[in-house]
């Protein structure tokens, strides 16, 4: 129950592909179920006898000890054998029972085991050993790469990518932990509001447990189900049993966390109004106070790494770029220098240098760097609220249509510009036919993110407008419900004083619900015409769910508890608006950077290339200089590239985990980035030719 749950809940983002494909290489290559449990029990017998032999050493070293002085050497012996044997007993114990693996997949609820882990571990190192050697192949048979060049560029990345590959694979569920700990910083005053709202409301810790775990967002949630389940499963005596084990497990990452369930906890120990109100208090500033310092910490703890991201991931390779036809002008001019050789073979071998080290370098090694580093950035980033998940409208067969559209765009423009530049010898066929090909990556990328998105971009937007309005009407709602108005009366003259607003609208369809319907508040938020049941955000709905639970109490206390809601709502905004105005300079600067002034730069870059390819190719003596074509388009691909790592981190920072907004973002910039691209590379070439 609680696995399934978890898994579709907290994995779904990061970590399906995991799960999928450490079941999938398993059922192919995997050892049968008997064979896997026959392991097993091999391992447990061999478990057991290290462990009997090692507390057969401890019995004869504790004898050993009243018998003989420390300074005897029978006892100095014997103290040897068992600190070696305890030394060993700590191995064998740390491997068999794998704490930390088991921890890691229980808290994210990874439904994967270790054997299947380190079986798709092994199974991917090898593929990308084989892949290696394959393109190593490739380059020395086929494209006739010199052998030394390929053992300078090529074979450290052949047998260093296996380990990284593995490594990487065995330790994601460590990974993972650690970004979902990061993301739920932000959420748990959330969980600590319903239960302190439901204590409020009837001081019961299973009905604050539940009442919690349905309305709280994960991994908290399923955490909280999980008390209730161990308690029907008897795995605990009793609920606050469970219920303190579950703070420990949570305090191990967040301190402040435990302190509050604590607090809760020791809240129903008081037997007055004023002990229970005073506890519960307690609780909601601890986990605000700390989860608002913390958030700022790493806000402020964002900004150098994300300064090193735009000067080392897009700043340098800039520069490179644009010294790269001046680096490849030296090479041409002194082939002897770098081969020790003179003639047709040393010139080969020296364009194989340049082509090879400006596709290395330019398109698999800058972009990769980049998304790895982006990647380790976002994993520090708090998730101070969750992004509407907003359903898109396309059916399967208006997605698949669109895809394939996007294809035969790609297809089609990338197919002409490889006639051109095969076709065609002169100069301008070969980098339009290059620009053709760039045109065909991103408009088929571009067009299938924008037109999957665009609908749901609109109204994911609108959204967000409406939570944002959100708090103030919860404060005004909770005002005028602590001065004594009905619910009905205080809905419509909130609606009214937000008029102009979506969330003011709402409010005003809810109240005339309940007029028209005279149903309950709950039918008519949730209910089959519920005003809330088509509106994809999970925050409005938690809170109405409280102020639904709230309204059954005296007006005074329902009247405050729904006015701390809007308080607890508007510090998360703040900490979502504090995070994105300190980076805001830093992230509008790599916007712009990627979008403007690197395809300016590039195409400076490759106008200039063409025109030394072009001068120096008639000088007796030179090496032949790469393709311009080829330059321009391996340029281009690092610059498609590059705005896509861009486009991931600022979406990342500004919007947390928000797919909508990272292929929306895709979809806007990578046209524009080549278009301006294509006019740099036209415009200066033109200067050039004027010239």
């Amino acid at each position: 129950m609680f696995s399934s749950k978890a898994q579709a809940t907290l994995v779904d983002n990061h970590g399906s592909w995991f799960t999928f494909g450490c079941k999938f290489v398993n059922e192919l290559f995997g050892a049968s179920p008997a064979k896997i449990e026959e392991i097993k029990k091999k391992a447990k017998e061999k478990y057991e006898r290290e462990e009997v032999a090692f507390k057969v050493i401890g019995r004869e070293f504790k004898e050993i000890e009243y018998k003989y002085a420390s300074a005897d050497p029978r006892y100095k012996k014997l103290e040897k054998k068992f600190k070696k044997a305890e030394k060993r007993f700590e191995k064998i114990d740390r491997v068999y029972k794998q704490e930390k693996f088991n921890k890691a997949v229980y808290f994210t609820g990874l439904n994967v085991e270790l054997h299947e882990v380190i079986l798709f571990a092994s199974f991917c190192a090898f593929i990308s050993l084989a892949s290696a050697l394959m393109l190593d192949v490739v380059l020395f048979f086929g494209v006739k790469v010199d052998f030394f060049i390929i053992l300078i560029y090529m074979m450290p990345l052949t047998f260093i990518l296996p380990f990284v590959v593995f490594g990487f694979l065995t330790s994601y569920p460590d990974i993972l932990v650690n970004r979902i700990e990061v993301l739920s910083l932000g959420r748990t005053p959330e969980a600590i509001n319903y239960l302190v709202m439901s204590m409020r409301l009837s001081p019961s810790l299973n009905k604050a447990i539940a009442f919690a775990a349905d309305n709280a967002d994960e991994p908290l949630a399923s955490g909280l189900k999980k008390v209730l389940w161990d308690v029907y499963m008897r795995k605990y005596n009793g609920i606050e049993e469970s219920f303190l084990a579950f703070a420990y497990d949570w305090g191990d990452w967040n301190e402040d966390l435990k302190r509050s369930l604590y607090a809760i906890r020791s809240s129903t120990l008081e037997h007055t109004d004023e002990g229970l109100n005073r506890s519960l208090d307690k609780a909601v500033d601890i986990i605000l106070s700390g989860t608002r310092r913390r958030i700022e910490d790493f806000a402020a703890s964002l900004s150098t790494p994300t300064t090193v991201l735009f000067a080392l991931g897009i700043l340098m390779p800039m520069v490179i770029g644009a010294m790269l036809p001046m680096l490849a002008l030296n090479l041409s001019m002194n082939p002897q220098e770098i081969m020790g050789t003179i003639g047709e073979t040393a010139k080969g071998t020296v364009e194989s240098v340049n082509t090879l080290a400006i596709v290395l370098m330019m398109d698999i090694a800058f972009p990769m760097i980049s998304l790895v580093y982006a990647y380790f950035i976002l994993g520090k980033r708090p998730g101070t609220s969750t992004p509407p998940k907003v359903k898109s409208k396309l059916t399967d067969s208006q997605r698949r249509s669109i895809l394939v559209v996007s294809m035969i765009i790609g297809i089609m423009l990338s197919s002409f510009g490889i006639l051109q530049i095969v076709g065609f010898f002169g100069e301008w066929a070969g980098m339009l036919g290059a620009l053709l090909i760039l045109w065909g990556i991103s408009l088929s990328i571009g067009f299938y993110c924008k037109t999957t998105s665009f609908g749901q971009k609109k109204h994911r937007d609108e959204i967000i407008k409406m939570e944002d309005e959100f708090p103030d009407a919860m404060f005004q709602l909770g005002s005028r419900i602590a001065e004594g108005a009905p619910l009905e009366i205080a809905l419509k003259k909130t609606g009214k004083a937000m008029e102009g607003t979506a969330i003011g609208k709402v409010f005003e369809r809810i109240a005339y619900t309940l007029q028209i319907t005279k149903s309950t508040l709950d039918n008519a938020l949730f209910g089959d015409v519920g005003v809330l049941r088509n509106i994809p955000s999970r925050t409005i709905k938690a809170a109405m769910k409280t102020v639904v639970e709230i309204v059954k109490k005296d007006p005074t206390t329902a009247g405050q508890t729904i006015v701390a809601t809007s308080a607890y709502l508007k510090d998360m905004k703040k900490a979502e608006h504090d995070i994105r105005t300190q980076l805001s300079s830093t992230v509008e600067m790599m916007k712009s950077t990627g979008i403007l002034f690197a395809p300016i730069i590039m195409g400076i870059t490759s106008s200039l290339y063409v025109l030394l390819a072009k001068e120096f190719a008639e000088i007796p003596g030179t090496t032949k200089m790469i393709d311009p074509a080829l330059f321009l388009l391996i340029i281009g691909i690092y610059l498609i590239a590059i705005v896509i790592v861009i486009m991931y981190f600022t979406s990342g920072i500004e919007h947390g985990d928000d797919r909508i907004a990272l292929k929306a973002n895709i979809g806007t910039a990578l046209p524009i980035a080549v278009v301006i691209y294509t006019i740099a590379t036209i415009v200066c070439q033109l200067g050039i030719i004027g010239v």
